[in-house]
């Protein structure tokens, strides 16, 4: 098990003292991160106000993954 699948881990049973901190769209050296908590979804896709569509990959109990290049913008 990984330092992050702990992570992962408190996320996804609400015992991560700031979830926040984890979801949600945060700045990586790759671009963007964008996760998200969906544990009954089969596919989640992020769309932004620009028309980009980017799938996340379903990463550990039901948290969400994906990277975009560009910052998000209106």
């Amino acid at each position: 098990m990984s330092d992050h699948d702990h992570v992962w881990d408190a996320v996804a049973t609400g015992s991560h003292h700031d979830p926040h901190a984890v979801l949600g769209l945060h700045p990586v050296a790759e671009g963007w991160a964008m996760r998200a908590r969906r544990p009954l979804a089969e596919t989640v896709t992020a769309v932004f106000a620009d028309g980009e569509r980017v799938e996340l990959t379903h990463v550990r109990g039901g948290i969400w993954e994906g990277r975009r290049a560009a910052a998000p913008g209106p």
